[in-house]
């Protein structure tokens, strides 16, 4: 399944040239309002947008007919139809080149992203996720900027790294700006920047609805509005995509709504955590993160500050069990790539579980690391399910090989890292796996809280020690010569 979708975002062929737009702008109807002011300044120059939005609010039988007309699938369409044959064969190399022997004790950088967030004072990173086909990077940052940075071409198809070798600071391809806090975000899963309309992302921040920005232009192509019982807005605090694409499951309070991703508006389906049967199967509180099981699409884990985690089946949504045992609110869940295994990490918590998803409640290891702040402190898995690597507050990056619990004998093993490397001078907050070559990205940043000097010890200033994205080489390093 592919998204496509027509815009009316008219586009600025002249370098520098800037547009005036008010609020039809972004949702392009009458019968919509937001508080942004008919002033609000929108740049669009080669490649880079920003769109500031607020609260909107919209009748029910209203379509978005501007920026978007239709959402469709396009299953059918050959991709040796549409593409070049040496975008074909490079495709098939791509492909070809998947799973690579991972070295993370000869973990050396490539390169980074330093200037771009420190242009103010008050930029602090919130992770990074590599976009499914592997040509790019998405960052959040507490600016409410999401940027898109393109993987360097000296990258593609590499069997070893030259130790030592430094690239150039990567500069963002394309930036776009929510109007609020964002809360998540998350690529569309069948991504491929062979077909350009496949490539989207979605984001949810404070006081807006769910956005769908297309990841070339950064133009908004629709939106996904969940309404509260008095008829407002209501933000998601959590998004997560199916694997065909086709749904959009956002986390809220106390329940989660699921919408079809074609069908973009205020439809969606309502699930009440709270609505069971049996005490002990209700989830509370805020929705903080989603995933939903690679091999198992049916299947979906939902993590919530409460502390509990909740597993559940499609097509209704019945609960198959409630885990609980963190010691502090959920903020990231994953599946291994093979789905037997879920992994589950908290804020303020040390400790990461992992859970066997063929017997549920059965832990088959847990592993520390340092975890003291309560921001979301990423996790990633590699592509052959053998490796876990995390960040931790004081800079570094753990490893741990999840093939020595084969060779436990407890039932519960805490795990010991098998690596180890210093990564940033602050917390490592943002941790992504690359899908086909042994890169490793790292984002830094949070809010440290120190005394004013020259006012009372009572006052406090905000500072930042570091942040910055990093591309770390995980494989083969080839000796200078």
């Amino acid at each position: 399944m592919i998204l496509s979708a027509d815009v009316s975002l008219t586009k600025q062929g002249e370098e520098g040239n800037e547009t005036k737009r008010g609020a039809e702008l972004l949702h392009g109807n009458d019968h919509e309002y937001n508080d942004m002011n008919s002033d609000m300044e929108v740049k669009c120059n080669q490649g880079e947008i920003f769109v500031t939005n607020t609260l909107i609010e919209k009748a029910d039988s209203v379509v978005d007919s501007h920026t978007v007309s239709h959402l469709k699938h396009i299953d059918n369409i050959s991709s040796a139809e549409e593409a070049p044959q040496e975008i074909i064969s490079a495709a098939s190399d791509l492909q070809s080149y998947s799973l690579q022997e991972y070295k993370f004790e000869n973990s050396s950088q490539i390169t980074r992203a330093w200037r771009e967030f420190n242009k103010k004072e008050d930029i602090c990173m919130k992770g990074c996720k590599w976009s499914p086909d592997g040509t790019c990077i998405l960052t959040n940052s507490d600016d409410n900027v999401l940027r898109v940075f393109d993987l360097p071409p000296e990258l593609h198809c590499q069997e070893s790294w030259q130790e030592g070798r430094i690239l150039p600071e990567l500069k963002p391809a394309l930036q776009v700006a929510e109007g609020g806090l964002i809360y998540d975000y998350c690529w569309y899963p069948l991504m491929s920047s062979w077909n350009p309309l496949s490539c989207c992302l979605v984001s949810t921040s404070k006081d807006s609805p769910i956005h769908l920005w297309d990841a070339f232009t950064g133009e908004l192509r629709c939106t996904y509005r969940a309404y509260n019982a008095v008829d407002e807005v209501e933000a998601a605090h959590s998004l997560a995509f199916s694997p065909s694409g086709e749904k959009l499951y956002c986390g809220f309070k106390n329940s989660i709504r699921i919408f079809n991703t074609n069908n973009p508006g205020r439809q969606c389906e309502t699930r009440n955590l709270k609505q069971s049967s049996f005490s002990s199967q209700r989830q509370t509180g805020i929705i903080s993160c989603i995933c939903v099981n690679p091999a198992m699409p049916d299947i979906y884990v939902v993590g919530s500050y409460t502390k509990s985690i909740g597993v559940y089946s499609e097509p209704n949504g019945s609960v198959l069990c409630l885990l609980l045992g963190h010691s502090g609110g959920i903020t990231h869940l994953q599946f291994s790539p093979d789905g037997t295994k879920l992994l589950s990490g908290g804020r303020k918590d040390s400790e990461v579980i992992c859970w066997d998803i063929r017997n549920p409640g059965t832990v088959l290891f847990s592993v520390q690391r340092d975890v003291a702040t309560n921001q979301r402190m990423y996790f990633d898995i590699t592509p052959d399910s053998r490796y876990l690597v995390s960040g931790n507050t004081n800079g570094c990056v753990s490893v741990w090989d999840m093939l020595q619990i084969s060779r436990a004998t407890a039932e519960e093993t805490v795990l010991s890292s098998c690596t180890s490397f210093t990564a940033h001078s602050d917390c490592v907050n943002g941790i992504s796996i690359h899908q086909q070559y042994p890169i490793l990205a790292t984002a830094s940043g949070q809010r440290h809280m120190r005394h004013s000097e020259s006012e009372s010890d009572s006052s406090m200033d905000s500072s930042y020690q570091e942040t910055c994205l990093k591309l770390w080489w995980v494989g083969n390093i080839a000796s200078e010569s």
